[in-house]
């Protein structure tokens, strides 16, 4: 297995977990009752993925040198 195919491996599994979270852990997370900071928990845990979904592709992106 070549070092290029091992880095793609590794980025995809971190786009896999974050696609876990995201669509697997949404209905878990889906609680009309529980609120965090004012808003519904459905929205603030969508809100948080919005802002780290970029954050950790571009870390994974750097550290795993996945570059053409």
């Amino acid at each position: 297995m070549s070092r290029k195919t091992a880095t793609e491996r590794r980025f995809i599994a971190v786009a896999a977990v974050i696609w876990f979270m995201l669509s697997v852990v949404l209905p878990v997370v889906n609680r009309p009752d529980v609120h965090v900071v004012g808003i519904p928990l459905l929205w603030f845990w969508v809100l948080v993925w919005v802002f780290a979904v970029p954050i950790l592709l571009t870390i994974a992106y750097y550290v795993l040198e996945v570059r053409p």
